[in-house]
């Protein structure tokens, strides 16, 4: 990476295949990227991502046949991107490259549902097996791999509509999983490991305060308010629903970070009840709680919130809502909303002034967008720990959103079967690319 954070080079090593034989390419790559801005489902973390680089805005509108910030010469592929994104490296780590002598004939906008899935070509440590649909599919030892090849010959991917049954059965080695009630079965279960990751999913309260449209709602325009429901709520008590995969949080930097500052609006009610007098809270208004997740782990949640702040003498109703996010954005006929989102550089983008959604109960306050661009750009360590510093200062002096918990998965080996490596503690964020060093995994 250049020292600007502008240019990203890598070099393929020497005769890489794909699992039928046929050669890995830059050629390779630079297909994937333009197939990706293109295609009809692709996570949005990647088009933004690839949204950075030069050219690419000319290149989806059609203004232009390639990018011009992708370059490739023989075995180097070099990306220059428009400004600095530090999240650019992470982003194209989890990109899945697919063989473009497979599928360069395919419609962008049908590749998701086309015959290549019945048999798809892989470049990792397996290639595929055979499938029966709706039951299972298998994966078997990619002879083309140029790394280390895993012990493990073999793999069986089960379909299930109940994973935590299939494990418990023995049906299946590894699955994951965060409902509370499963994790309480799991959890119980004799030779079962399970194996906590700190997936930053954040869960939180976001104010019904202003909208860019000037449509106000006064009870929640003060911030001592938004402070003391915040201070009258104990997240720790909520992460403990989640039986082991939720982490306690009061502001958006985690607790387990070290950038974090230590600050945060932890649990105070006699605080809360203290700041409501101050601000002249009518203690007849009924506080209007919305939410979306109906299951049952949500209810609980939103069942506790409530009694926390019954507790310190409000009044509250609560609603739930089959319309998510019209009835948080658009409808608007709540005090407080329950949702959920994630990773951490999403969560602080929610404050940007030009939020398509956030500015429509945040006015469109322009107070983050500085310390928000900053932190996206940042490359440099320091830059980083400055901006995300920013971040959390500006959060417990806005108030905005509250946050409670941040959950995770468990995920579960049956270790009775299966031996991994003793110094693997984290199995990652399943559908994330980890180093678990998978390849000393073995069946015993």
């Amino acid at each position: 990476m250049s020292d600007d954070g502008l240019t990203y080079t890598f070099v393929l090593q020497d005769d890489l295949k794909w699992s039928d034989g046929e050669p890995i390419t830059a050629d390779d790559i630079v297909w994937n990227v333009e197939t990706a801005l293109k295609a009809a489902q692709v996570a949005s973390a990647f088009t933004s991502c690839f949204g950075y680089i030069e050219g690419a805005a000319e290149y989806v509108a059609g203004e232009a046949d390639s990018i011009s910030g992708i370059a490739a010469d023989g075995n180097t592929i070099t990306f220059t991107l428009t400004a600095p994104y530090a999240f650019f490296l992470k982003n194209l780590a989890n990109f899945s490259f697919l063989p473009k002598h497979c599928l360069e004939d395919v419609d962008p906008l049908e590749l998701y549902q086309c015959d290549f899935w019945k048999a798809p070509v892989t470049s990792g440590y397996y290639k595929f097996g055979e499938m029966v649909v709706g039951s299972y599919y298998t994966l078997v030892a990619n002879e083309y791999y140029t790394g280390t090849a895993p012990k493990i010959d073999t793999v069986v991917v089960n379909f299930t509509e109940n994973a935590l049954t299939a494990l418990v059965s023995g049906a299946t080695d590894y699955a994951f999983f965060n409902s509370a009630s499963d994790l309480e079965v799991a959890n119980a279960t004799e030779g079962l490991t399970g194996y906590y990751n700190e997936y930053l999913f954040y869960r939180y309260f976001i104010f019904n305060i202003a909208g860019v449209d000037g449509n106000t709602n006064p009870a929640m325009e003060d911030v001592r308010v938004r402070r003391a429901i915040a201070l009258a709520i104990d997240k720790d008590a909520l992460a403990q629903l989640y039986n082991g995969a939720a982490t306690a949080q009061t502001s958006g930097i985690p607790a387990s970070d070290p950038d974090n500052t230590g600050e945060g609006l932890g649990y105070d009610p006699e605080q809360a009840k203290q700041l409501l007098d101050e601000a002249g809270w009518d203690w007849n208004y009924t506080l209007r709680i919305l939410y979306y997740n109906n299951d049952d782990t949500s209810r609980n949640v939103i069942e506790a919130v409530v009694y926390y702040l019954e507790s310190i003498g409000m009044k509250v109703e609560t609603t739930f809502s089959q319309e998510g996010t019209t009835d948080l954005f658009t409808t608007r006929d709540y005090d407080i909303g329950f949702k959920g989102t994630g990773p951490m550089d999403v969560y602080y983008s929610e404050f940007a002034s030009t939020s398509d959604t956030f500015q429509n109960i945040y006015g469109g306050d322009t107070s983050f967008d500085e310390a928000i661009n900053a932190y996206l750009s940042a490359t440099d360590p320091e830059d980083v720990t400055a901006a995300k510093q920013a971040l959390q200062t500006l959060e417990l002096e806005k108030v905005y959103k509250i946050p409670l918990f941040t959950i995770g998965y468990m995920n579960y080996i049956n270790t009775n079967r299966v031996a991994i490596p003793e110094d693997i503690t984290d199995l990652g964020c399943p559908g994330h690319r980890v180093d678990m060093n998978y390849e000393e995994w073995y069946i015993k």
